[in-house]
């Protein structure tokens, strides 16, 4: 009997290992080819939404998990900013939304590029072999 709790203990922990709610997504500019910026804040933001940790403790976590150039630039980031956010602009922003917007101005794209791109995507979007009117709808 305790073979089998110790088994299926062991069995419960591997999925643990992939997801950890008191962790935030790992992220850094080298990984930009496979996870986005914009996917990064996308998985952050549920994060933030998921996870027990307060604010400060939260901004704490993410630039604990930001790496190379991204991690750098945040290191200049002060106790008090991580406590209690700081203004950017004019505009007060939280712990969290203050480290998201640091991070954007220098990683996230452009207005310009933004449009860009979903001008590209459009011109390429092209209905699929068997494919029905739905199936191009949803997708579009």
């Amino acid at each position: 009997l305790s073979l089998l709790a110790t088994l299926g203990h062991m069995m419960a922990g591997e999925g643990a290992a992939e997801f950890n709610h008191r962790r935030p997504p790992s992220w850094g500019p080298e990984m930009e080819r496979t996870y986005s910026y914009r996917a990064y804040v996308t998985d952050l933001m549920h994060w933030v939404m998921l996870t027990d940790l307060l604010p400060h403790q939260q901004a704490a976590a993410i630039l604990m998990q930001l790496t190379g150039s991204a991690r750098e630039i945040t290191r200049s980031i002060g106790g008090n900013e991580i406590l209690n956010g700081a203004m950017l602009e004019g505009v007060h922003y939280d712990p969290v939304s203050y480290i998201i917007a640091g991070l954007r101005s220098r990683f996230g794209q452009l207005d310009e590029e933004t449009r860009l791109a979903a001008m590209t995507e459009i011109l390429a979007f092209t209905r699929r072999p068997n494919e029905n009117i739905n199936q191009v709808l949803y997708r579009l």
